[in-house]
Protein backbone atom coordinates (compact mmCIF):
# COMPACT_ATOMS: atom_id res chain seq x y z
CA UNK A 1 0.00 0.00 0.00
CA UNK A 2 1.40 3.11 -1.01
CA UNK A 3 1.16 6.41 1.57
CA UNK A 4 2.26 9.71 0.63
CA UNK A 5 3.24 12.56 3.00
CA UNK A 6 1.61 15.65 2.48
CA UNK A 7 2.90 18.98 3.86
CA UNK A 8 0.13 21.23 3.37
CA UNK A 9 1.78 24.45 3.58
CA UNK A 10 0.50 28.28 3.71
CA UNK A 11 2.94 29.36 1.37
CA UNK A 12 4.17 26.15 -0.58
CA UNK A 13 3.30 22.51 -0.38
CA UNK A 14 5.41 19.65 -1.05
CA UNK A 15 4.67 15.59 -1.11
CA UNK A 16 6.87 12.84 0.08
CA UNK A 17 7.39 8.85 -0.22
CA UNK A 18 9.14 5.98 0.79
CA UNK A 19 11.79 4.43 -1.06
CA UNK A 20 13.07 1.14 1.00
CA UNK A 21 13.88 2.84 4.16
CA UNK A 22 14.26 6.60 2.55
CA UNK A 23 12.00 9.61 2.11
CA UNK A 24 11.82 10.84 -1.11
CA UNK A 25 10.23 14.34 -2.05
CA UNK A 26 8.55 13.95 -4.96
CA UNK A 27 9.04 16.69 -7.90
CA UNK A 28 6.01 18.18 -9.40
CA UNK A 29 5.11 18.76 -13.27
CA UNK A 30 7.65 20.95 -13.75
CA UNK A 31 10.41 19.26 -11.68
CA UNK A 32 10.30 21.43 -8.89
CA UNK A 33 10.46 20.26 -5.12
CA UNK A 34 7.90 22.84 -3.92
CA UNK A 35 4.30 23.46 -5.27
CA UNK A 36 2.91 26.92 -4.46
CA UNK A 37 -0.15 27.20 -2.35
CA UNK A 38 -2.01 29.01 -5.16
CA UNK A 39 -4.93 27.97 -6.83
CA UNK A 40 -6.81 30.06 -10.03
CA UNK A 41 -9.19 29.89 -12.47
CA UNK A 42 -8.71 31.47 -16.23
CA UNK A 43 -12.23 33.07 -18.07
CA UNK A 44 -12.57 30.10 -19.61
CA UNK A 45 -13.24 28.04 -16.23
CA UNK A 46 -10.06 26.19 -15.62
CA UNK A 47 -8.53 25.63 -12.44
CA UNK A 48 -4.76 25.76 -12.59
CA UNK A 49 -1.88 25.44 -8.91
CA UNK A 50 0.73 26.07 -8.22
CA UNK A 51 3.25 27.98 -10.33
CA UNK A 52 0.76 28.56 -13.08
CA UNK A 53 -1.34 29.76 -10.63
CA UNK A 54 0.89 32.28 -8.87
CA UNK A 55 1.84 33.69 -12.24
CA UNK A 56 -1.47 35.15 -13.19
CA UNK A 57 -1.70 36.87 -9.58
CA UNK A 58 -0.12 39.67 -10.56
CA UNK A 59 -2.90 40.41 -13.96
CA UNK A 60 -5.77 38.53 -12.28
CA UNK A 61 -5.96 39.07 -8.53
CA UNK A 62 -9.59 38.81 -8.47
CA UNK A 63 -8.88 34.83 -9.71
CA UNK A 64 -6.34 34.01 -7.39
CA UNK A 65 -6.41 32.67 -3.77
CA UNK A 66 -3.34 32.56 -1.69
CA UNK A 67 -2.59 31.35 1.79
CA UNK A 68 -5.83 29.66 2.49
CA UNK A 69 -4.63 27.92 5.25
CA UNK A 70 -4.95 30.68 7.50
CA UNK A 71 -8.96 30.01 6.52
CA UNK A 72 -9.22 26.60 7.48
CA UNK A 73 -12.12 25.48 9.29
CA UNK A 74 -13.97 29.18 9.47
CA UNK A 75 -17.32 28.62 7.75
CA UNK A 76 -16.75 31.28 5.12
CA UNK A 77 -17.05 31.74 0.96
CA UNK A 78 -13.59 32.24 -1.02
CA UNK A 79 -14.44 34.34 -4.02
CA UNK A 80 -12.50 32.53 -6.87
CA UNK A 81 -13.64 34.47 -10.51
CA UNK A 82 -17.27 34.20 -10.21
CA UNK A 83 -17.31 30.68 -7.94
CA UNK A 84 -17.58 30.82 -4.39
CA UNK A 85 -15.40 28.08 -2.31
CA UNK A 86 -15.05 27.20 0.72
CA UNK A 87 -11.25 27.05 2.37
CA UNK A 88 -11.19 23.23 2.25
CA UNK A 89 -12.37 23.28 -1.52
CA UNK A 90 -9.38 25.92 -2.42
CA UNK A 91 -7.31 23.50 0.12
CA UNK A 92 -8.57 20.45 -2.10
CA UNK A 93 -7.42 21.51 -5.39
CA UNK A 94 -3.81 21.66 -4.11
CA UNK A 95 -3.72 18.30 -2.37
CA UNK A 96 -5.35 16.80 -5.85
CA UNK A 97 -2.02 18.39 -7.62
CA UNK A 98 0.02 16.80 -5.47
CA UNK A 99 -1.90 13.66 -5.51
CA UNK A 100 -1.41 13.92 -9.39
CA UNK A 101 2.42 14.62 -9.65
CA UNK A 102 2.92 11.83 -6.67
CA UNK A 103 1.32 9.48 -9.31
CA UNK A 104 2.89 10.60 -12.39
CA UNK A 105 6.21 10.35 -10.87
CA UNK A 106 5.13 6.91 -9.07
CA UNK A 107 3.26 5.39 -12.40
CA UNK A 108 0.96 4.11 -9.80
CA UNK A 109 -2.61 5.17 -8.28
CA UNK A 110 -2.40 6.85 -4.84
CA UNK A 111 -5.48 6.54 -2.61
CA UNK A 112 -3.92 7.31 1.29
CA UNK A 113 -1.99 10.05 2.46
CA UNK A 114 -1.14 11.58 6.06
CA UNK A 115 -1.02 15.27 6.23
CA UNK A 116 0.39 17.58 8.12
CA UNK A 117 -0.88 20.61 10.43
CA UNK A 118 0.44 22.97 12.74
CA UNK A 119 0.50 21.84 16.20
CA UNK A 120 -1.92 24.35 17.45
CA UNK A 121 -4.65 23.94 14.85
CA UNK A 122 -7.60 23.79 16.56
CA UNK A 123 -10.52 21.14 15.89
CA UNK A 124 -12.09 22.56 13.01
CA UNK A 125 -9.22 23.23 10.85
CA UNK A 126 -7.70 19.44 11.45
CA UNK A 127 -11.39 18.47 10.17
CA UNK A 128 -11.25 21.35 7.34
CA UNK A 129 -8.22 19.45 6.62
CA UNK A 130 -9.56 16.14 6.38
CA UNK A 131 -12.30 17.14 4.32
CA UNK A 132 -9.97 19.04 1.57
CA UNK A 133 -8.49 15.35 1.54
CA UNK A 134 -11.87 13.53 0.79
CA UNK A 135 -12.58 16.03 -1.71
CA UNK A 136 -9.26 15.62 -3.24
CA UNK A 137 -10.16 11.62 -3.38
CA UNK A 138 -7.54 10.50 -0.70
CA UNK A 139 -7.93 8.83 2.26
CA UNK A 140 -6.60 10.54 4.80
CA UNK A 141 -5.06 7.51 7.22
CA UNK A 142 -3.86 10.58 9.68
CA UNK A 143 -3.41 14.07 10.46
CA UNK A 144 -0.37 14.76 11.49
CA UNK A 145 1.41 18.10 13.59
CA UNK A 146 4.34 19.48 11.35
CA UNK A 147 6.42 19.77 14.04
CA UNK A 148 6.11 16.05 15.22
CA UNK A 149 6.56 15.09 11.21
CA UNK A 150 9.81 17.39 11.35
CA UNK A 151 11.20 15.60 14.63
CA UNK A 152 10.55 12.29 13.23
CA UNK A 153 12.68 12.29 10.30
CA UNK A 154 15.21 13.93 12.26
CA UNK A 155 15.40 10.98 14.60
CA UNK A 156 14.96 8.26 12.28
CA UNK A 157 18.26 9.31 10.57
CA UNK A 158 19.89 10.12 13.47
CA UNK A 159 19.82 7.55 15.81
CA UNK A 160 21.84 8.93 18.80
CA UNK A 161 19.43 12.42 19.05
CA UNK A 162 17.38 11.02 21.90
CA UNK A 163 15.90 14.65 23.01
CA UNK A 164 14.72 17.02 20.38
CA UNK A 165 13.56 20.31 20.06
CA UNK A 166 11.81 21.73 16.53
CA UNK A 167 11.38 25.47 15.69
CA UNK A 168 9.10 25.52 12.87
CA UNK A 169 8.44 28.84 11.26
CA UNK A 170 6.88 28.20 8.16
CA UNK A 171 4.91 30.92 6.06
CA UNK A 172 1.42 31.40 8.20
CA UNK A 173 2.10 29.70 11.28
CA UNK A 174 4.53 29.13 14.31
CA UNK A 175 5.11 25.71 16.47
CA UNK A 176 7.75 24.09 18.82
CA UNK A 177 7.45 20.50 19.59
CA UNK A 178 9.79 18.58 22.25
CA UNK A 179 10.12 15.04 21.13
CA UNK A 180 12.08 12.04 23.00
CA UNK A 181 13.36 9.22 21.21
CA UNK A 182 13.50 5.75 23.04
CA UNK A 183 15.08 3.04 20.56
CA UNK A 184 12.06 2.86 18.05
CA UNK A 185 9.78 4.85 20.52
CA UNK A 186 8.76 8.24 19.38
CA UNK A 187 7.23 10.53 22.60
CA UNK A 188 6.42 14.02 21.89
CA UNK A 189 6.43 16.11 25.21
CA UNK A 190 5.39 18.90 24.77
CA UNK A 191 3.89 21.28 21.99
CA UNK A 192 2.89 24.99 21.70
CA UNK A 193 2.77 27.92 18.93
CA UNK A 194 0.54 30.36 17.43
CA UNK A 195 -1.59 29.91 14.01
CA UNK A 196 -1.12 33.35 13.01
CA UNK A 197 2.86 34.06 13.11
CA UNK A 198 4.99 33.23 10.57
CA UNK A 199 6.58 34.92 6.79
CA UNK A 200 3.11 36.45 5.81
CA UNK A 201 3.56 38.71 8.60
CA UNK A 202 7.03 39.66 7.72
CA UNK A 203 6.25 40.34 4.08
CA UNK A 204 3.55 42.58 5.87
CA UNK A 205 6.17 44.60 7.54
CA UNK A 206 8.46 44.78 5.22
CA UNK A 207 6.02 45.79 2.39
CA UNK A 208 4.49 48.61 4.66
CA UNK A 209 8.09 49.76 5.60
CA UNK A 210 8.47 49.77 1.40
CA UNK A 211 5.10 51.67 1.07
CA UNK A 212 5.58 54.22 3.03
CA UNK A 213 9.25 54.88 1.63
CA UNK A 214 7.38 55.15 -1.70
CA UNK A 215 5.13 58.10 -0.18
CA UNK A 216 7.36 60.32 1.68
CA UNK A 217 10.07 59.91 -1.03
CA UNK A 218 8.34 60.22 -3.87
CA UNK A 219 4.81 60.94 -3.35
CA UNK A 220 3.97 57.83 -4.89
CA UNK A 221 0.67 56.07 -3.48
CA UNK A 222 0.21 52.41 -4.49
CA UNK A 223 -3.07 51.49 -1.87
CA UNK A 224 -5.70 51.95 -4.36
CA UNK A 225 -3.84 49.75 -7.52
CA UNK A 226 -4.39 46.17 -6.72
CA UNK A 227 -2.31 45.30 -9.60
CA UNK A 228 0.79 47.33 -8.61
CA UNK A 229 0.18 45.85 -4.44
CA UNK A 230 0.45 42.25 -6.15
CA UNK A 231 3.79 43.46 -8.05
CA UNK A 232 5.34 44.81 -4.72
CA UNK A 233 3.94 41.85 -2.66
CA UNK A 234 5.85 39.42 -4.31
CA UNK A 235 9.10 41.21 -5.29
CA UNK A 236 8.86 42.12 -1.44
CA UNK A 237 8.63 38.31 -0.76
CA UNK A 238 11.53 37.94 -2.94
CA UNK A 239 13.28 40.40 -0.70
CA UNK A 240 13.15 39.16 2.51
CA UNK A 241 14.37 35.48 1.24
CA UNK A 242 17.31 37.20 -0.49
CA UNK A 243 18.04 39.35 2.85
CA UNK A 244 19.02 35.37 4.24
CA UNK A 245 22.00 35.56 2.29
CA UNK A 246 22.67 38.95 2.04
CA UNK A 247 22.96 42.10 3.69
CA UNK A 248 20.50 44.32 1.66
CA UNK A 249 18.24 43.48 -1.64
CA UNK A 250 17.11 45.95 -4.21
CA UNK A 251 13.62 46.60 -5.01
CA UNK A 252 12.54 48.43 -8.16
CA UNK A 253 9.52 49.65 -9.93
CA UNK A 254 10.70 51.52 -12.99
CA UNK A 255 8.08 53.54 -15.40
CA UNK A 256 5.58 53.90 -12.75
CA UNK A 257 3.06 56.53 -14.69
CA UNK A 258 1.27 59.18 -12.03
CA UNK A 259 -0.34 61.27 -14.58
CA UNK A 260 2.77 63.28 -15.61
CA UNK A 261 6.64 62.53 -15.83
CA UNK A 262 6.62 59.05 -15.21
CA UNK A 263 8.48 57.51 -12.04
CA UNK A 264 11.16 55.27 -11.39
CA UNK A 265 11.03 53.96 -7.68
CA UNK A 266 13.41 52.36 -6.03
CA UNK A 267 14.08 50.85 -2.32
CA UNK A 268 17.23 48.85 -0.59
CA UNK A 269 15.96 46.30 1.89
CA UNK A 270 18.50 46.08 4.65
CA UNK A 271 18.76 43.32 6.61
CA UNK A 272 19.63 44.71 10.01
CA UNK A 273 16.28 46.99 9.64
CA UNK A 274 14.62 44.31 8.57
CA UNK A 275 15.47 42.48 11.87
CA UNK A 276 14.68 45.43 13.67
CA UNK A 277 11.09 45.06 12.26
CA UNK A 278 10.42 41.19 12.83
CA UNK A 279 12.11 41.45 16.13
CA UNK A 280 9.12 41.57 18.52
CA UNK A 281 7.24 38.25 16.69
CA UNK A 282 10.86 36.85 16.70
CA UNK A 283 11.13 36.76 20.18
CA UNK A 284 7.53 35.57 21.00
CA UNK A 285 8.38 32.61 18.97
CA UNK A 286 12.05 32.09 21.40
CA UNK A 287 9.25 32.63 24.43
CA UNK A 288 7.70 29.77 23.23
CA UNK A 289 10.03 27.72 22.36
CA UNK A 290 11.33 27.77 25.98
CA UNK A 291 8.33 27.43 27.40
CA UNK A 292 8.10 24.25 25.33
CA UNK A 293 11.61 22.97 26.82
CA UNK A 294 10.77 23.48 30.39
CA UNK A 295 6.86 21.81 30.47
CA UNK A 296 8.93 18.97 28.22
CA UNK A 297 10.81 18.18 31.43
CA UNK A 298 14.45 17.68 29.50
CA UNK A 299 17.18 18.54 31.30
CA UNK A 300 18.86 19.30 28.03
CA UNK A 301 18.18 19.68 24.15
CA UNK A 302 20.37 16.86 22.05
CA UNK A 303 19.28 18.82 18.48
CA UNK A 304 17.75 21.49 17.22
CA UNK A 305 16.15 21.10 14.45
CA UNK A 306 14.74 23.99 12.35
CA UNK A 307 11.51 23.69 9.90
CA UNK A 308 9.63 25.80 7.59
CA UNK A 309 11.38 28.55 5.11
CA UNK A 310 11.12 31.25 7.66
CA UNK A 311 13.62 29.34 9.90
CA UNK A 312 16.52 30.41 7.72
CA UNK A 313 16.57 34.18 8.84
CA UNK A 314 19.78 34.70 9.86
CA UNK A 315 18.59 36.48 13.23
CA UNK A 316 16.83 33.34 14.04
CA UNK A 317 19.94 31.35 14.10
CA UNK A 318 21.62 33.90 15.90
CA UNK A 319 19.14 34.09 18.47
CA UNK A 320 18.29 30.38 19.01
CA UNK A 321 21.77 29.65 19.35
CA UNK A 322 22.54 32.45 22.54
CA UNK A 323 19.45 30.93 23.86
CA UNK A 324 19.96 27.53 24.01
CA UNK A 325 23.74 27.41 22.98
CA UNK A 326 22.75 24.90 20.01
CA UNK A 327 23.45 25.39 16.50
CA UNK A 328 20.61 24.02 14.03
CA UNK A 329 21.26 20.39 13.15
CA UNK A 330 22.88 20.09 9.69
CA UNK A 331 21.73 18.53 6.87
CA UNK A 332 18.16 19.40 6.95
CA UNK A 333 16.20 21.34 4.59
CA UNK A 334 13.34 23.39 6.35
CA UNK A 335 11.05 23.25 3.58
CA UNK A 336 11.04 19.78 3.01
CA UNK A 337 11.94 17.88 6.36
CA UNK A 338 8.02 18.31 7.07
CA UNK A 339 6.95 16.47 4.18
CA UNK A 340 9.41 13.63 4.26
CA UNK A 341 8.50 13.21 8.32
CA UNK A 342 4.84 12.34 7.10
CA UNK A 343 6.20 10.00 4.47
CA UNK A 344 7.60 8.57 6.79
CA UNK A 345 4.76 8.12 9.18
CA UNK A 346 2.60 6.87 6.14
CA UNK A 347 5.33 4.13 5.64
CA UNK A 348 4.97 2.98 9.63
CA UNK A 349 1.04 2.94 9.25
CA UNK A 350 1.44 1.19 6.26
CA UNK A 351 4.03 -1.24 7.42
CA UNK A 352 1.47 -2.17 10.69
CA UNK A 353 4.50 0.10 12.70
CA UNK A 354 7.54 -2.60 11.73
CA UNK A 355 11.18 -1.62 10.74
CA UNK A 356 12.90 -4.19 8.77
CA UNK A 357 10.84 -6.88 10.48
CA UNK A 358 13.13 -6.60 13.91
CA UNK A 359 11.10 -4.03 15.36
CA UNK A 360 8.05 -1.76 15.80
CA UNK A 361 7.94 1.70 15.38
CA UNK A 362 5.46 3.85 18.02
CA UNK A 363 5.28 7.75 17.39
CA UNK A 364 2.42 9.15 20.06
CA UNK A 365 1.37 12.83 19.59
CA UNK A 366 0.16 15.38 22.49
CA UNK A 367 -2.49 17.68 22.50
CA UNK A 368 -2.36 21.33 21.81
CA UNK A 369 -4.18 22.95 23.83
CA UNK A 370 -6.51 22.42 27.33
CA UNK A 371 -10.60 21.17 26.91
CA UNK A 372 -12.97 21.30 30.08
CA UNK A 373 -16.51 22.41 30.40
CA UNK A 374 -18.57 25.08 32.75
CA UNK A 375 -19.22 24.05 36.22
CA UNK A 376 -21.12 26.26 38.78
CA UNK A 377 -21.01 30.32 38.79
CA UNK A 378 -18.76 30.38 35.60
CA UNK A 379 -16.37 27.68 36.96
CA UNK A 380 -14.08 25.86 34.87
CA UNK A 381 -13.22 21.91 35.20
CA UNK A 382 -10.52 21.21 33.10
CA UNK A 383 -11.04 17.59 31.70
CA UNK A 384 -7.99 17.58 29.41
CA UNK A 385 -4.54 19.34 30.17
CA UNK A 386 -2.30 20.13 27.18
CA UNK A 387 0.54 17.94 26.69
CA UNK A 388 -2.05 15.35 27.30
CA UNK A 389 -0.62 11.83 25.02
CA UNK A 390 -2.36 11.10 22.33
CA UNK A 391 -5.57 9.41 22.39
CA UNK A 392 -7.38 10.92 25.10
CA UNK A 393 -10.54 8.87 27.21
CA UNK A 394 -10.89 11.54 30.17
CA UNK A 395 -14.38 11.88 32.07
CA UNK A 396 -16.47 13.69 35.04
CA UNK A 397 -19.16 13.65 36.50
CA UNK A 398 -21.30 16.69 36.47
CA UNK A 399 -24.33 17.32 38.30
CA UNK A 400 -28.12 19.56 38.15
CA UNK A 401 -28.35 22.80 39.34
CA UNK A 402 -31.90 22.87 39.96
CA UNK A 403 -34.93 20.35 41.35
CA UNK A 404 -36.48 18.60 38.86
CA UNK A 405 -33.97 19.88 35.99
CA UNK A 406 -34.79 17.79 32.79
CA UNK A 407 -32.03 18.79 30.88
CA UNK A 408 -28.28 19.79 30.78
CA UNK A 409 -26.65 22.56 28.91
CA UNK A 410 -22.87 21.18 28.40
CA UNK A 411 -20.45 24.11 27.59
CA UNK A 412 -16.90 22.93 26.18
CA UNK A 413 -14.35 25.62 26.60
CA UNK A 414 -10.76 25.86 25.87
CA UNK A 415 -7.69 27.38 27.53
CA UNK A 416 -6.14 27.54 31.09
CA UNK A 417 -8.07 29.99 32.71
CA UNK A 418 -9.95 29.15 35.86
CA UNK A 419 -13.94 30.73 35.15
CA UNK A 420 -15.85 30.90 31.46
CA UNK A 421 -14.81 34.04 30.89
CA UNK A 422 -10.93 33.50 30.34
CA UNK A 423 -11.46 30.86 27.71
CA UNK A 424 -12.52 30.55 24.58
CA UNK A 425 -15.79 28.81 23.64
CA UNK A 426 -15.70 25.97 21.65
CA UNK A 427 -19.55 24.90 21.63
CA UNK A 428 -22.21 24.09 24.07
CA UNK A 429 -25.18 21.48 23.14
CA UNK A 430 -27.99 20.00 25.33
CA UNK A 431 -28.28 16.37 26.83
CA UNK A 432 -32.07 16.52 27.75
CA UNK A 433 -34.49 13.61 29.22
CA UNK A 434 -32.13 13.49 31.88
CA UNK A 435 -34.36 11.38 35.16
CA UNK A 436 -35.97 14.39 36.62
CA UNK A 437 -34.07 14.37 40.49
CA UNK A 438 -33.44 16.96 43.41
CA UNK A 439 -30.29 19.21 43.01
CA UNK A 440 -27.07 17.89 42.77
CA UNK A 441 -28.46 14.43 42.99
CA UNK A 442 -28.26 13.34 38.84
CA UNK A 443 -25.04 12.07 37.79
CA UNK A 444 -24.09 12.75 34.28
CA UNK A 445 -20.66 11.35 33.11
CA UNK A 446 -18.99 14.03 30.42
CA UNK A 447 -16.01 12.91 28.36
CA UNK A 448 -13.56 14.10 25.89
CA UNK A 449 -12.30 11.62 23.75
CA UNK A 450 -9.52 12.41 21.26
CA UNK A 451 -8.67 10.22 18.49
CA UNK A 452 -4.70 10.60 17.33
CA UNK A 453 -5.62 13.54 14.36
CA UNK A 454 -6.26 15.49 17.05
CA UNK A 455 -10.07 15.63 16.24
CA UNK A 456 -12.34 15.91 19.82
CA UNK A 457 -15.36 14.72 20.42
CA UNK A 458 -17.47 15.49 23.62
CA UNK A 459 -20.18 12.61 25.48
CA UNK A 460 -22.85 13.49 27.95
CA UNK A 461 -24.24 10.32 29.74
CA UNK A 462 -27.22 10.11 32.17
CA UNK A 463 -25.70 7.55 34.68
CA UNK A 464 -29.42 6.87 35.49
CA UNK A 465 -31.35 6.85 32.33
CA UNK A 466 -28.47 6.11 30.13
CA UNK A 467 -29.77 9.12 28.07
CA UNK A 468 -26.68 10.05 26.13
CA UNK A 469 -25.94 13.36 23.53
CA UNK A 470 -22.24 13.42 21.29
CA UNK A 471 -20.93 15.93 19.16
CA UNK A 472 -17.70 16.70 17.38
CA UNK A 473 -16.88 20.28 18.40
CA UNK A 474 -16.30 23.24 16.52
CA UNK A 475 -14.88 27.05 17.04
CA UNK A 476 -17.37 29.24 17.29
CA UNK A 477 -16.95 32.04 15.13
CA UNK A 478 -17.60 35.76 15.29
CA UNK A 479 -20.29 37.11 13.77
CA UNK A 480 -18.44 38.66 11.34
CA UNK A 481 -16.67 35.46 10.75
CA UNK A 482 -20.07 33.97 10.16
CA UNK A 483 -21.46 33.13 6.51
CA UNK A 484 -24.83 31.07 6.50
CA UNK A 485 -24.55 30.24 2.98
CA UNK A 486 -21.49 28.90 3.60
CA UNK A 487 -22.67 26.55 6.57
CA UNK A 488 -25.37 25.51 4.60
CA UNK A 489 -22.92 24.76 1.46
CA UNK A 490 -21.63 22.39 4.25
CA UNK A 491 -24.91 20.88 4.96
CA UNK A 492 -25.14 20.07 1.63
CA UNK A 493 -21.77 18.14 1.36
CA UNK A 494 -22.48 16.71 4.56
CA UNK A 495 -25.99 15.48 3.36
CA UNK A 496 -24.58 13.84 0.15
CA UNK A 497 -22.67 12.44 2.20
CA UNK A 498 -24.84 10.44 4.33
CA UNK A 499 -27.19 9.69 1.66
CA UNK A 500 -23.81 8.20 -0.13
CA UNK A 501 -23.18 5.99 2.74
CA UNK A 502 -26.58 4.62 3.65
CA UNK A 503 -26.57 3.57 0.39
CA UNK A 504 -23.61 1.41 0.68
CA UNK A 505 -23.55 0.31 4.34
CA UNK A 506 -26.08 -1.80 6.63
CA UNK A 507 -27.51 0.51 8.09
CA UNK A 508 -30.79 -0.37 11.58
CA UNK A 509 -34.27 0.04 10.17
CA UNK A 510 -34.55 2.70 13.60
CA UNK A 511 -31.48 4.29 12.44
CA UNK A 512 -32.08 4.55 8.94
CA UNK A 513 -35.23 6.23 9.57
CA UNK A 514 -34.06 8.73 12.13
CA UNK A 515 -31.55 9.54 9.32
CA UNK A 516 -34.04 10.13 6.67
CA UNK A 517 -35.93 12.50 9.15
CA UNK A 518 -32.92 14.39 10.17
CA UNK A 519 -31.96 14.57 6.09
CA UNK A 520 -35.63 16.24 5.30
CA UNK A 521 -34.99 18.67 7.84
CA UNK A 522 -32.07 19.62 6.39
CA UNK A 523 -33.09 20.27 3.77
CA UNK A 524 -35.90 22.65 5.27
CA UNK A 525 -33.34 24.60 7.02
CA UNK A 526 -31.32 25.35 4.03
CA UNK A 527 -34.31 26.59 2.45
CA UNK A 528 -35.12 28.85 5.31
CA UNK A 529 -31.43 30.15 5.97
CA UNK A 530 -31.48 30.63 9.54
CA UNK A 531 -28.84 30.55 10.74
CA UNK A 532 -29.20 29.29 14.65
CA UNK A 533 -31.24 26.16 13.00
CA UNK A 534 -27.89 26.00 10.74
CA UNK A 535 -25.75 25.41 13.36
CA UNK A 536 -27.90 23.01 14.73
CA UNK A 537 -28.40 20.49 11.89
CA UNK A 538 -24.83 20.78 11.21
CA UNK A 539 -24.03 19.33 14.95
CA UNK A 540 -26.63 16.73 14.19
CA UNK A 541 -25.59 15.86 10.71
CA UNK A 542 -22.11 15.62 11.92
CA UNK A 543 -23.48 13.06 14.83
CA UNK A 544 -24.65 11.00 12.44
CA UNK A 545 -21.71 11.01 10.53
CA UNK A 546 -20.18 9.31 13.22
CA UNK A 547 -22.36 7.00 13.69
CA UNK A 548 -21.74 5.42 10.70
CA UNK A 549 -17.92 5.91 10.58
CA UNK A 550 -18.70 3.32 13.43
CA UNK A 551 -20.70 1.36 11.68
CA UNK A 552 -18.03 1.00 8.76
CA UNK A 553 -15.31 0.50 11.28
CA UNK A 554 -17.56 -2.42 12.77
CA UNK A 555 -17.87 -3.77 9.26
CA UNK A 556 -14.34 -3.52 8.21
CA UNK A 557 -13.35 -5.14 11.52
CA UNK A 558 -15.64 -8.24 10.72
CA UNK A 559 -14.04 -8.42 7.68
CA UNK A 560 -10.58 -8.28 8.56
CA UNK A 561 -11.38 -11.48 11.10
CA UNK A 562 -13.00 -13.67 8.73
CA UNK A 563 -10.58 -12.92 6.49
Amino acid sequence: MMVIGIDLGTTNSAVGYVDGDEARIIPNDRGARLTPSVVAITEKGEILVGDSAKNQAVIHSERTLSHVKRRMGEAVHLRLGARRLLPEEVSSEILRKLKTDAETYLGTEVKKAVITVPANFGDAQRKATIEAGRLAGLEVLRILNEPTAAALSYAWRHPDAERLAVYDLGGGTFDVTCLQKNGTDYQVRSSCGENQLGGLDFDSLLREELLKHFESEYGFVALSDSLVLQQISEMVERAKIELSSRESAAIALPFMGTGGQPLHLSYEARRDRFDQLIEPMIERTFALTLQAIEESGFSKVDALVLAGGSSRIPLVHRRLGELLGLKPSGGVNPDEVVALGAALYGSMLAEGQRFNGSGRRRLRDVTSYTLGVEIDNGKVAHLVRRNTPLPVDARRIVTTVADMQESVEVHVLQGEGPDVQSNRSLGRFMLSGITPARRGAARIEVSFLIDEDGIVRVAAVDTKSGRREHVTVRPVKDEQQEDARAISHRLESLSLRIRSDIEELSVPHELLSDIRELLQYSDKVRASGEESALREAEIALESIIEELISIREDLEGSSREHA
